[in-house]
């Protein structure tokens, strides 16, 4: 059977209209992509920038939420609190207890002294006009000190460490003047300085017949310190003489007894006693049982001798304030 030209005719419409719609069809979807690929584009653009915010956010807010409101939250959050009050309490305790051991107290004060020292040196002696009250008084508050302590601190540096001279006796008469001290205040600090050397080295002892090596150097350096203890006593500069028997209080507590200090008599002092510093001068430091420097001597300064234990037998022991 032979097709008709009115049939290929008819046939061929349905064709072309399933291949327009077939067309329709794919612009549509090709419409859809694209709109879907600038949607995503917009959201890689933006969701970036905004979602890491945003999650931590609300992990913030849930974290807060569950803790402030929540029971175990709650009981979360006390024991964090009481475990960081628990550490911070303990590490200042630890901190406190380090710094006010006897070893660190003494290497403070230690500290102390050799700034004081340190400090006065600059100014004496060749600078000595500069030293006013003001500078003193600095130097004082910083060292943590009283004027008394002060003067005594470094009468101890002068009698170990500096050349014992007029300019060393006019040194400790400008420091006194800055210090504002009396002349009991002195005394006192000489008294002090006079007792405490004493703890140390002993009773004045001239014949030392028969000592150890030992002994001899600490009875040396006694007789030497005492020496100059008692030329400042008896400088008018310093301390100017007063007559003790006159009764009145004043003069009684200007006065110091090295012979009641040192169980000495008054021909030991006679033969002791320094007459002139121009014809005399008097080196300490190769009869000193410890090595001279000017930290050492700063560094000697400490708490009162009588509440450290005795030496072993041979073993000296560093010389307190």
């Amino acid at each position: 059977m032979q097709s008709t030209p009115e049939a290929d005719s008819t046939a061929a419409v349905p064709d072309a209209t399933a291949v327009s719609q077939q067309q329709q069809e794919q612009q549509q979807r090709d419409a859809e992509v694209e709109e879907y690929t600038e949607v995503m584009e917009a959201v890689e653009v933006v969701v970036p920038r905004q979602a890491p915010m945003q999650v931590l956010q609300t992990y913030s807010s849930a974290a807060s939420t569950f803790l402030t409101t929540e029971r175990v939250g709650q009981g979360i959050s006390v024991g964090v609190i009481a475990l960081l009050l628990t550490t911070l309490g303990i590490a200042i305790m630890n901190a406190y207890n380090k710094a006010n051991t006897p070893r660190a107290k003494r290497a403070q004060l230690v500290d102390r002294n050799l700034q004081l020292v340190e400090g006065l040196n600059e100014y004496l002696p060749s600078k000595r006009s500069g030293l006013t009250q003001q500078k003193a008084q600095s130097l004082r508050n910083r060292a943590g000190c009283t004027p008394v302590e002060a003067f005594r601190k470094y009468l101890w540096y002068m009698l170990r460490e500096r050349k014992f001279d007029q300019a060393a006796v006019d040194d400790m008469a400008h420091l006194k003047a800055m210090l504002s001290l009396t002349d009991a205040e002195t005394a006192e600090a000489i008294r002090e300085r006079a007792q405490r050397v004493y703890d140390k080295y002993g009773t004045l002892m001239l014949n030392t017949e028969g000592m150890t090596l030992e002994g001899v150097q600490r009875k040396s350096t006694c007789k030497n310190l005492l020496r100059k203890l008692l030329y400042l006593t008896e400088s008018a500069t310093l301390l100017p003489q007063r007559d003790a028997a006159a009764g009145s209080s004043e003069a009684e507590a200007a006065v110091v007894d090295l012979r009641k200090i040192f169980g000495a008599t008054e021909q030991d002092l006679s033969d002791l006693r320094i007459v002139n510093l121009a014809l005399e001068e008097v080196d300490l430091e190769s009869a000193m049982d410890l090595p001279a420097a000017p930290d050492a001597a700063a560094a000697a300064e400490s708490s009162p001798p009588a509440s450290l234990p005795p030496s072993p037998p041979g073993e000296s022991r560093p010389p307190s304030a």
